[in-house]
């Protein structure tokens, strides 16, 4: 059995772990010897995974091991330490999510706002744990995209949310390189819906979830449905 260390300065200087000591004053780490490998690191240790490892030790070469170093297997319970994964040639957001354990796509979108899914440069750092940077999160739209393929792409986002998120988005001119909202809290209680050309009162009801055309002919008192302006705005909330 191999000598599990406490001793963190090796694995500072060797660069394995990015952020100050601080950070790591309770880690504990494993001493690579000849013929070391992280899947046989996992067999001396059966609490931890590949997946751990790679989360543990950003941007660690997994071919490349080099005899004396220190490879962290554990850390402070409750630490909210950031980690990041070395993006490869060929990998994808999907991928890099599969390399981690529990780690879904929906919250490697969540770690990194703005992520372009379409455009991941080999070299780049993608966060892979840790706290998002605030209550709120962005999705770039790229070439193709609706609203609906984007509330897809996130877990338990549903097209009315989005509504609701982005008041006076316009489904119909989504704007390449441009941010839509997919996590946080409606900016007020008050919605609105900007009509497009053939829409009416039914079809803008159809659109938002639990809105009923009794329900929008009470928030908009006087509204003629025969002449609905194009680019006007109806309450939905």
């Amino acid at each position: 059995m191999k000598k599990v260390s406490k001793v963190l300065a090796p694995a500072l200087a060797l660069g394995m772990l990015a952020g100050g000591s601080g950070a790591l004053a309770n880690s504990h780490t494993f001493t690579i010897e000849a013929g070391d490998t992280l899947w046989g690191i996992t067999q001396e240790r059966p609490d931890i995974t590949v997946d751990d490892l790679y989360a543990l030790n950003p941007g660690i070469d997994a071919y490349n091991l080099q005899i004396g170093s220190e490879v962290i297997i554990s850390s402070t319970p409750g630490s909210t330490r950031e980690t990041f994964h070395t993006v490869e040639p060929g990998e994808t957001l999907y991928s890099i999510a599969n390399l981690h354990k529990n780690l879904t796509l929906d919250e490697l979108y969540e770690l990194n706002p703005g992520i372009d899914p379409y455009n991941l440069q080999i070299g780049s750092e993608v966060r892979v744990s840790g706290t998002p940077d605030s209550t709120e999160t962005f999705h770039t739209v790229q070439p193709g995209e609706t609203l609906y393929s984007i509330a897809n792409l996130h877990e338990n986002l549903t097209l009315d949310e989005l509504y609701d998120l982005n008041p006076g988005i316009d489904p119909y001119n989504l704007q390449i390189g441009s941010e839509v909202r997919v996590s946080g809290t409606p900016d007020s209680t008050e919605m609105y819906h900007t009509v497009e050309p053939g829409e009416t009162l039914y079809s803008i009801a159809n659109l938002h979830k639990n809105l009923t055309l009794d329900e929008l002919y009470d928030l908009n008192p006087g509204i003629d449905p025969y002449t609905l302006q194009i680019g006007s705005e109806v309450r939905v909330q």
